[in-house]
Parts: structure tokens; sequence; C-alpha cells
């Protein structure tokens, strides 16, 4: 919808109620959801007297019928495996050391800017908070003009107090999708509905999100009798500052098994 958004009209909750509630205990539990779904992963150069983040990026943590997956954007891990080509790095999950990441890969999809990789009990407990994956399978991408909430660790968030000890930033957003298409889901950062008094700020204007990639995009899902469940809708791909949107990539492109299929 490139003209904005159409507010529902057939709905018990009008926009003074929907703006009540996302200011106060409704959107400090959708956060907490957030929170307990995603981490940040990064890598420091650990082969020069100044240790420092190289970069980093976001990892989803998603429950499948089959397995614990961890999901992050191919271009993620990319940079990672660029960065340990040239040197000695250091890679976290949160304050979990990973130096098996190659052998947990299950595959890499470049042209979905997809990853996922096999995650277990012996690297979310050390995670540094507790984990809390998306269980409802499969994933289903949102509607367009309906509910959905994203969130990732933006890299100018980050403070590093010493080596291995990070402290993050969390984005997070309640929004509609934009569009929807055969392998994306876009939303757009809408200032008119910008809620006042939340307990987060709004997001600054043209606010670096980069870090983010990997971050979870989740679909909210309304029964006839206005109940709501979270599924994984995509995996954030890109962020514009400059345009102020996210592009995702769809979750339903994900196989219970780790696999990446083409839409």
């Amino acid at each position: 919808m490139p003209s904005g958004t159409t507010l529902p009209t057939d709905h018990p909750i009008d926009e003074d109620g929907a703006r009540e509630l996302i200011a106060g205990a409704y959107g400090d539990t959708c956060r907490q959801f957030i929170q307990g779904c995603c981490v940040p992963l990064y890598w420091w150069r650990v082969d020069t007297a100044e240790q420092k983040i190289v970069s980093n990026g976001t990892v989803t943590f998603v429950e499948t019928p089959q397995m614990l997956l961890g999901i992050t954007a191919a271009h993620v891990i990319r940079g990672y495996e660029t960065a340990a080509a040239d040197g000695a790095i250091r890679l976290q999950l949160g304050d979990a050391i990973i130096d098996d990441l190659t052998e947990r890969l299950i595959q890499i999809n470049d042209a979905l800017d997809l990853a996922t990789f096999a995650l277990d009990q012996s690297v979310t407990t050390r995670i540094g908070h507790a984990v809390a994956p998306i269980s409802l399978w499969p994933p289903m991408r949102p509607q367009e003009g309906c509910g959905i909430m994203l969130g990732g660790f933006p890299g100018q968030e980050r403070n590093v107090c010493q080596p291995l000890n990070v402290n993050f930033g969390l984005f997070t957003a309640l929004g509609i999708a934009r569009t929807v298409s055969a392998d994306q889901i876009t939303w757009r950062v809408e200032r008119d509905f910008e809620v006042d008094g939340a307990s987060v700020p709004s997001m600054p204007t043209h606010y670096d999100l980069g870090g983010i990639s990997g971050g979870p995009l989740i679909t909210a899902i309304e029964n006839p009798t206005n109940f709501v469940t979270f599924r994984l809708g995509g995996i954030i791909s890109q962020a514009s500052a400059e345009f102020e949107y996210v592009v995702a990539k769809c979750g339903d492109l994900i196989e219970s098994d780790g696999g990446i299929s083409r839409p």
C-alpha cells in the first residue's frame, strides 16, 4: 500500500484503543516475545593488539517439529567467513563462543539471503539470557496491511564493556506488512502511526538499522474471536536508513529440517 495504511473499520479495537495497548503492557509483552527469540551474532578480530568487533548480525531461534534452528541472513554468514579468511576471528552468539559454526551450518542460499544452522542446549545455555524460540510451525507470511512485529540488534547500539562482554540494544517495531511477494515482505516506517508514551521511544529519523539482518519478522494471526497468536513470518534481509524500510525473506521458504526451498 504505497499511499499509506488503511485502518480497519470493523474491528472491536479502534485506533485510540490500539495506541493505548501498544503504549502499555501489550507492547511490552510483544517486545519480550521478540527478545526471547533472537540474539546478536558478532565476531571479534583477535590477531591484533586492539581486539575489536568487526561486525554483527542477528540470529532468530525457531523450534521446528524436528530441531532447534538458528536462522540468519546469508550475507551475515558470508561477512563472517570473509573476516575469518583474513585473520583470527572469535565468533559469538550472545555470550556463547561458537567454534564450530561450519559444522553446524545446514544450508546457505545466497539468492534468497537465508542461512540455517543447528543449535542445541550446549549453546543456548551459554547465550546469556533465556531463549524462547518461535515454536508454532510452519511459518506463515502476513497479509498485506496486517499486523507484524520485527526486531534485531543494530550495530550502532552495541556497547563493548570488555572482550567477551558486549551489551546490545534491541530494536523492535510493531507495524503492518506493506507488501508481500513470492519471496519477501516489506515494512516501512509510518510516522503518522507512531505511539507516544510507550516505554521505548520512537525510532529517530533515518536511523541506521545495520545489524538487524537475520532478525525475525513475526506474523500476528488473529482468529474470528480476536485471539492473537504469533508465527515466524520472515527473516530480515536488509534495511534502508534513507528510505526507512525493511525487507524480510519469507519464513515459509525454510523447511523443518533447515533446508531452504525456492518459492
